[in-house]
């Protein structure tokens, strides 16, 4: 699967679509915690938003979006910071988290699969 260049994350974004950027796992004691961040568009702002679940699949649940989240509060995720222009979300989405590979919203299925 190939990452999203800025003229598809623009796109994407201009369309009312989110993009999401997987950030791998981690362990707490017993469960495995899946991470991912989303850049979720707005009416005049585009807010970046982090994602933390446990790994359910040995409940039977196929899907992250599916998953439990650790804080339960988070259920959509915390947000983390906005912006009004997408170079300044993407900027600050760099400078927290050190990544600059997005996707379709909706591909964290198959993206965690290959990890």
């Amino acid at each position: 699967m190939k990452n999203l260049d800025i003229f598809q994350i623009k796109a994407q974004l201009n369309k009312g679509k989110s993009i999401e950027q997987c950030l791998g796992t981690a362990n707490s004691g017993e469960h495995e915690i899946l991470k991912w961040i989303e850049i979720r568009p707005g009416k005049y702002s585009f807010t970046l938003v982090y994602h933390e679940v446990y790994n359910d699949s040995d409940q039977g649940i196929e899907s992250v979006y599916n998953f439990s989240y650790v804080l339960p509060d988070d259920l959509y995720g915390k947000n983390i910071t906005e912006s009004k222009s997408v170079e300044e979300i993407l900027n600050k989405a760099q400078s927290i988290f050190g990544n600059s590979n997005f996707y379709n919203e909706g591909f964290l299925d198959e993206i965690i699969n290959e990890i």
